[in-house]
This record gives C-alpha cells, structure tokens and sequence, in this order.
C-alpha cells in the first residue's frame, strides 16, 4: 500500500541547491523518483503459517508489484549489497550468495557460514573485502574473488567495521581494535593493496570507527565516526591535503552527489533523527528531512544512497509497529513512502540499478 506522496518545498533547501549545481546537473530522468531503479529488501509475501521465512523481494514503485528472488525460502536473509554489476550479495544461514534478477540464474554460494562479518563490493564489482573471526576472536580482512578465491590481507588486526574501498579499488580502509573486548581501541587504517602496506590514520584521544571512502575517484577523501567523551561526531580527512573537517553530533554518514556531500543523521536533543546535508566545499549545512515528520529508523546502516547520487531510500516504524521503506529525492525534494512490505524489521533496503548488466 501507497502511504503517501508530497513534494516538500517548506525547508530551506538554499545550500543543497547551490551543491547540486556545481556538483553535475539533474536531468530530465533523474528528476523521476523512480527512473531507472527498484527496491531489493528482505521480508515475507503470502506468509500462512506461524513461523515464516524471510526471503529477498524485489519492490517495482513504479507498477506496485512485488518478484521474489529465488533464494530458497531461506531462514534468515540479512544485510544485502549491490555491486556495481547488478549482483546481489546477500548472506542467509548457510553462507553467502550471490544472485542477480536479470539472469534470473540461481544463486550462487561464494562464502560458507563460517566466514562472519561485513562484507564490501569492490566499485568494479569484481572483488569483495570482508573481515572473518578467527582463533582468540582475531578478526582479519580477507579479499574473496568472484571465483571463490580467497586470500587473507591482515595478520592479527582486529578488524571490527565495515571495510570501505577507495574509488579506484588500490586501497581499503578499515576499522581496528588492538584488544577485541575494548571498543575505545578502535582507529582508523588504510590498506594499499598493491604495496600490502597497513598505515593508521587516526589516534589519540577517543575511538574512530565505520571509515567511508568518497566515491569520486578525483577526490581521496574519508569519513568516519569518532567518539570522545560520550560524543559522537563525523570527520572528514582530505588526504591529498590532509586537510579535516568536523561534523558535531552526528551518525550513519552517506556520501551523495559524487562525494561533493555527504548526508548524517543528527543526534543533537534539538533535532534529534534529522537528516542533513554537509557540503564539503563551503563547510557548511541544510536540512534535507526533519525528525519529527515520521519516526524514521535511520540506524547506522539504514540509508541507502542510489549509484546517481541523489535518491535515498531508508527504513520507517510506523504506530503499528510496521516496517515501510520511503525514498527521497535530492534534487527535486520529493518523498514517497511504501507501507505493507512485511519488511524484515532488521533488514535495509537496497536501490538495484534497472538494465545493470
């Protein structure tokens, strides 16, 4: 079911717009909400009996339908990923897959259940960076070609946050702890592939976690979450120039319009749950979508950016305590909200690129 469609012209957008005209123009088709894109999310359709499995689903705004992928009827699907191909990484009880909707092939297991943590596609979508638990919870980071290879890039270095890869896939940035039970030892590293050589990037006081790699291969920018204090902001580090910018008092860092922006959920009392827009040029902020229009979930995961730039797609709990799924547009500032997903309440969902192949 449809909840609602509305453009929102109230904020002040006066900053967002200055950003997107000197980033790259809107287009006659990007200013559709919907052109070019679907959902991918984990949930159940049609379920009869008490206990039900969640399957992946693909959600088509535009026509209202709902495709199953073939995934098996398989117990517990949770985070999911889209290379840059169109492939599908998803991880169910039995390891990880990989699927792809316009082959329509059946999925293919890459990874058995014992290889546990986060997993990042390579921008080519060739490679996957993924951490796995090891003997005395060392927890390294492994690079896993297509063809099932696997080969281990880190010698105990706990490695606990998503690994994030640098736009032209030579460098990975991760997060490590030098004690598994101690999260206030976690930094900043950056991996170079070709020289296997691990560099730290932060230290000092408090703890830095989740890095993000700007996708623009022109830009060699990081973001991550440091903690000092009790509180949390966002950094931004140039390092070309080694220049750093700070964001106070927010989380869930996503970067928009080919790294020229970069979107954070604020955890300040006064706007608790708003989203913002930081603009790396002039250091400065608008509002995109206020806190108080829905309790939205925006967890640190919860927001997906689509490959344009503009778009976002993120998670709701409504009154009933149902899971939704809105997106949102950048440019034109329109939002548009789906309810009655039977939306794993765990999962995130995902834009997948129409035509990727």
């Amino acid at each position: 079911m449809r909840i609602t469609a509305r453009r929102i012209a109230w904020f002040n957008f006066a900053v967002l717009v200055i950003a997107l005209s000197r980033s790259q123009a809107v287009t006659a088709q990007d200013e559709n909400l919907w052109s070019g894109l679907q959902i991918v999310y984990p949930g159940q359709v049609d379920c009869v009996s008490s206990v039900c499995p969640y399957d992946l689903y693909i959600y088509h705004p535009e026509s209202g339908a709902t495709t199953q992928l073939p995934v098996g009827y398989l117990s517990d699907v949770r985070d999911t990923q889209i290379s840059s191909n169109g492939d599908i990484l998803y991880i169910a009880e039995t390891g990880t897959f990989i699927a792809n909707l316009e082959t329509q092939s059946q999925p293919r297991l890459i990874l058995s259940s014992e290889y546990e943590g986060y997993r990042s596609w390579s921008p080519d979508g060739n490679r996957i960076a993924l951490n796995k638990t090891g003997e005395e919870f060392r927890n390294n980071l492994y690079l896993v070609e297509l063809n099932g290879d696997i080969s281990q890039l880190t010698d105990d270095l706990i490695v606990w946050g998503s690994p994030s890869w640098s736009a032209d896939a030579t460098r990975i940035a991760i997060e490590g702890r030098s004690n598994a039970f101690e999260p206030q030892s976690a930094q900043i590293y950056v991996l170079n592939l070709e020289a296997k050589h691990l560099s730290k990037l932060t230290s000092g006081n408090g703890f830095a976690f989740f890095p993000q790699w700007a996708p623009n291969p022109n830009m060699d920018v990081i973001s991550y979450l440091h903690v000092r204090d009790d509180k949390t902001n966002i950094e931004i580090v140039d390092l070309s120039s080694q220049s750093q910018q700070t964001i106070d008092n927010g989380i869930g860092p996503r970067w928009v319009m080919d790294g020229q922006g970069l979107l954070y959920t604020s955890r300040s009392p006064e706007d608790f749950n708003s989203i913002y827009l930081y603009d790396l040029v002039s250091g400065t902020q608008s509002l995109v979508l206020p806190g108080e229009i829905r309790d939205i979930q925006i967890a640190r995961y919860g927001l997906d950016v689509s490959p344009d730039g503009f778009r976002l797609l993120y998670r709701y709990n409504d009154s009933n305590n149902d899971w939704g799924i809105c997106a949102y547009h950048l440019g034109t500032h329109e939002e548009e909200c789906f309810g009655d997903l039977n939306m794993y309440p765990d999962g995130i969902p995902k834009w997948l690129p129409l035509h990727s192949k």
